[in-house]
């Protein structure tokens, strides 16, 4: 709703309410109290704004703007709060699956000398076996 500045009361002590009241003129709801008051230069605050192919000046009070923000870095706070815990939780996953490669790394590294060993034991064995032959065929 659209007033215009002439129309506005010039008592800044007088405190108003808009109601909204039906065609059959019962009031169905109704405004909190308000008052018309020169605000001090200090207090107000130019923003400029573009809609689409139109710009505009909005006149609001620095507390308002201080407000909005405030919601809007608590709102990223929040948000970065989320992700934050979001990937502790990926790390907590990631570190955990290095935890089994790594085990499964020591594993096979065991599994690998132990096979290792067994296998120079039997070329050893094969080794002694060839030359039994050998010194064998040799006697014959």
């Amino acid at each position: 709703m659209l007033f215009r500045a002439d129309s506005l009361p010039k008592d800044d002590q007088e405190f108003y309410q808009l109601c909204y009241v039906n065609s059959d003129g019962s009031v169905c709801g109704a405004s909190v109290p308000f008052q018309f008051r020169r605000p001090h230069e200090e207090e107000l605050c130019a923003i400029s704004m573009m809609e689409g192919d139109q710009s505009m000046v909005v006149v609001r009070s620095r507390t308002a703007v201080a407000e909005e923000k405030l919601r809007k870095v608590e709102e990223l706070k929040d948000e970065t709060q989320r992700e934050k815990e979001k990937l502790a939780a990926e790390l907590d996953r990631v570190r955990e699956e290095l935890v089994r490669a790594r085990e499964e790394i020591n594993k096979l590294k065991l599994t690998s000398e132990a096979e290792i060993k067994e296998k120079n034991v039997i070329d050893e064995n094969n080794f002694s076996i060839y030359s039994k032959n050998l010194s064998c065929a040799k006697a014959f």
